[in-house]
């Protein structure tokens, strides 16, 4: 978004209700915002540069060594649970989240091992501890998990 151009851009709370407020009143000026926004997607949002950067990205995920998912060995008890699921798809990430577990012989440790993690760690989705709770919202592990990364998914947000 371009501040004045395609739409306004707000530094802090006050100037965000400031500019909801002057859009609210100043029917020339959403007008003139949204249609500017408008063009300025439909180039930047063109079919064919919005195929051809799917097709690129494709290439280059094609192109990165392929990693076996395989699950735990099947429980006594005859069912996986969530959280064993969310680690079974979590490759070298696993690891860190295993050893940040609520049985973990050193719960201090899960700082450490967590800031290991990228951002895509801390999404609402893409398979993320936040996307398996809204699956499973009562799984204990998950919720553990979940407990530590939301403080630290605010402050990462919060910097990017």
């Amino acid at each position: 978004m371009e501040d004045g151009l395609t739409g306004l851009v707000a530094r802090d709370e006050g100037e965000y209700s400031r500019c909801l407020e002057r859009l609210y009143h100043d029917r020339e000026l959403r007008l003139e915002l949204s249609a500017r926004a408008r063009v300025r997607a439909r180039e930047r949002f063109d079919l064919a540069s919005t195929v051809q950067g799917f097709a690129a990205l494709y290439a280059e995920l094609m192109e990165r060594p392929k990693s076996p998912k395989t699950w735990p060995a099947p429980p006594e008890r005859g069912a996986f649970s969530p959280a064993e699921v969310f680690l079974s798809f979590q490759g070298s990430w696993g690891p860190l989240f295993a050893g940040a577990g609520p049985d973990a012989a050193d719960p201090a440790r899960a700082e450490e091992l967590f800031s290991r993690l990228d951002i895509t760690a801390y999404s609402e989705t893409r398979g993320s501890v936040f996307h398996y709770l809204s699956f499973f919202p009562d799984d204990p592990v998950l919720n553990h998990w979940g407990r530590l990364l939301r403080g630290r998914a605010d402050e990462i947000y919060a910097a990017a």
